[in-house]
């Protein structure tokens, strides 16, 4: 990677970090089948640079957090989730749509139906903010349901 883009690694490897722990330690706790697949979806603030020319970023920094990446792709008002932008993980699925919020969620698709728990909606998100406050804040809020 060139020195450029070596910049825009950290809010996404931190991003990818929180959705691991996130992963690891919550997602177990609900209740579920095997055939049931697992979603999180996390939408974040990025230098437009980053939107548009990050794939291999992002890819690397969900390679160094242990997922398996099958395809990562930039959709900054992304409305549909399809295998076109999803990261998989243990025959769990990880969306990571990039947008203007944060946002973390998690649910179960039954079906055709995919039941989605909203935990908050961060605005104006910044590379300070992906760091441990955050993780403090969204670990708070999943152990205080």
């Amino acid at each position: 990677m060139s020195n450029g883009t070596e910049v825009s690694i950290s809010p996404i490897l931190s991003l990818c970090m929180l959705l691991r722990y996130f992963y690891l330690r919550f997602v177990n706790k609900l209740e579920t089948s095997t055939s049931d697949i697992i979603v999180i979806k996390a939408v974040v603030t990025c230098q437009n640079h980053i939107l548009k020319e990050n794939r291999e970023n992002l890819e690397y920094a969900a390679h160094c957090t242990g997922f398996d990446v099958l395809s990562v792709l930039s959709h900054p008002k992304a409305s549909v989730w399809s295998d076109k932008n999803v990261f998989r993980a243990e025959g769990n699925y990880l969306f990571i749509d990039l947008d203007t919020n944060l946002e973390l969620s998690v649910g179960k698709k039954d079906g055709e139906n995919l039941q989605i728990i909203h935990f908050r909606n961060y605005e104006n998100i910044t590379e300070d903010f992906l760091n441990e406050r955050l993780f403090e804040i969204i670990i708070k809020e999943l152990e205080e349901r």
